[in-house]
């Protein structure tokens, strides 16, 4: 998950861990053709990942317990990279290792490369086994980063740098917004734009998620009320998010507002969900949006917050609207989650 991650580096410690307790635990379950050189050879990434920058003596100590990698009867691709570029052998008696001098950056290149290169090492171990990579709210390694120059740069760099894994065997799956997407590289294919759920698939969804809810709580909400309520938030809630979020507000905090209609009834909800921005000012936002599909320019949403800079940065960050485009964040849409503002506010 890169959300708030800030940096590939996170992320890429993340898929480290992940490789290794994933190897680990089908080493355990005698699942595919898993080597105890294998599990050490991941282990050795994860050991790398923990660093920055480091003395040679003491990263060679902390590798020696994983030497069985060295064994490796196939592949190899890691420790050739390591042996080439850095001079690291984990198979060093302890007197060499602590003799060696001299420091090493581990950078996120070299941190990324070294993931491709075991991808290529499992691989090659067994070719049956297929491992896919899912990078999640990419969009969120850096939300924040959209609204300053210099920090968009950063951000877009750091991305290019995790979409450079899918130089490795592995399948990579990446989740995002939509806005984000222009920053996806051409070796990256089979863009799927995930669209609206039909209504027959929330309530399904809706019904696994009562599974694990007791039997009074499932009763009432078969009830004619709640029935009613559940169709027309199926119609209005453009994402399954939003729908469940509009729900438990519903069920949890509103008001018993049972005959009114569901924008009618989700009146407070942003107090819970925005309680720095006042109900004014985003009723005067949503009325310039007209409807849930339209792009306003910025200048126009600040007309709506008065001229107000302060408060046009108060939306921004907190996600009430949100750019078209992360890359050139000049024109907005509104947060599907405020779009039930555009009934109650006549838009």
């Amino acid at each position: 998950d890169c959300r708030r991650q800030l940096s590939q580096r996170r992320v890429l410690r993340q898929l480290a861990d992940a490789l290794h307790e994933g190897l680990s635990r089908m080493r355990d379950h005698g699942t595919g053709r898993v080597s105890k050189e294998l599990v050490d050879t991941a282990a050795v990434v994860k050991t790398l990942a923990a660093y920055s920058q480091v003395k040679l003596s003491t990263l060679h100590e902390n590798l020696a317990v994983f030497r069985s990698a060295a064994d490796l009867k196939i592949g190899g691709k890691l420790l050739d990279f390591l042996s080439t570029e850095f001079n690291i052998a984990i198979s060093r008696e302890k007197r060499d290792r602590q003799a060696i001098e001299g420091e090493i950056l581990l950078d996120d290149t070299t941190l990324r490369e070294s993931i491709v290169r075991l991808l290529h090492d499992v691989r090659a171990q067994d070719p049956n086994l297929d491992i896919v990579l899912y990078l999640d709210n990419i969009d969120e390694l850096d939300h924040d980063a959209c609204y300053d120059d210099d920090k968009r740069e950063r951000i877009r760099a750091e991305t290019l740098g995790l979409l450079d894994l899918c130089r490795a065997p592995a399948g990579l799956v990446l989740n995002m917004r939509t806005y984000y997407a222009s920053t996806l590289l051409r070796e990256v294919d089979d863009i799927l734009n995930l669209g609206s759920l039909a209504p027959e698939d929330l309530r399904q969804m809706l019904q696994v998620r009562l599974g694990d809810e007791r039997d009074e709580v499932r009763h009432a909400m078969d009830g004619e009320d709640w029935t009613a309520t559940i169709d027309e938030l199926c119609k209005q809630a453009s994402t399954p998010f939003v729908f469940l979020r509009w729900l438990k507000y519903l069920t949890e905090w509103a008001d018993d507002r049972r005959g009114r209609s569901v924008p009618q009834r989700l009146a407070g909800y942003s107090d819970n969900y925005l309680a720095n921005i006042s109900q004014e000012v985003l009723e005067r936002v949503a009325k310039a949006f007209e409807s849930p599909t339209r792009t306003v320019p910025r200048e126009e949403i600040l007309g709506a917050c008065e001229g107000r800079e302060a408060v046009l940065t108060q939306l921004i960050h907190a996600q009430a609207i949100l750019p078209r485009d992360f890359w050139e964040p000049n024109e907005f849409t509104l947060d599907p989650e405020l779009h039930y503002l555009l009934a109650t506010s006549g838009g």
